[in-house]
């Protein structure tokens, strides 16, 4: 790919060069955009994971109903997952709310589970941690920086794929104008 002043490369080369530093400079580039999207993320994902962790509490929560049968489920490894159940649990203020949990399916009436609830005492999921927040904010700066990459060698691949066929044609061309000179004379 160094072609220099080299007499016999042709403009389509110089161009597949260019386009090759520029596939491989802007991901290079991109690096520091990408660090700052991540950095920025994991600052979002952790003040979501603080407002969640001060305002959900963990509660238990008393099964009213046994939970759906293992066996009426159609799958063996179904009858490992949760499955809804009403059950009653305290709430922040005080008082008492019924709804559904989800709650194993070898658990039986009266069985107590653990569930998380808001201020308002509405069961919801637990709380994010700082370690999730990290690992999210990683995995979207990954993911954009491999796009950025993928997308890069892509259009790298396109041009010269469509140089490749141009030079072919050329090619073609020539040997055409050769046989044509050749019968000629």
């Amino acid at each position: 790919m160094h072609l220099g002043s080299n007499p016999l490369a042709r403009t389509s080369d110089r161009l597949e060069r260019l386009v090759l530093v520029m596939a491989l400079a802007v991901p290079l580039l991109a690096t520091p955009f990408v660090a700052a999207l991540g950095s920025e993320t994991y600052t979002r994902e952790v003040r979501v994971a603080q407002e969640q962790q001060s305002s959900r509490e963990q509660t238990t929560a008393v099964l009213l109903a046994e939970p759906p049968s293992a066996r009426a489920t159609a799958h063996p490894a179904s009858a490992q997952q949760p499955v809804p159940v009403r059950a009653r649990w305290s709430v922040p203020d005080g008082g008492s709310r019924t709804g559904t949990v989800m709650a194993d399916p070898a658990k039986e009436k009266g069985s107590q589970v653990h569930v998380w609830v808001d201020d308002s005492g509405a069961v919801v999921p637990p709380p994010t941690t700082t370690t999730a927040a990290g690992w999210n904010a990683a995995a979207l700066a990954a993911t954009v920086w491999l796009l950025v990459a993928v997308a890069s060698a892509l259009f790298f691949l396109s041009v010269r794929r469509i140089l490749d066929r141009s030079r072919y044609q050329r090619w073609q061309r020539e040997w055409e104008q050769l046989e044509r000179e050749r019968h000629q004379s």
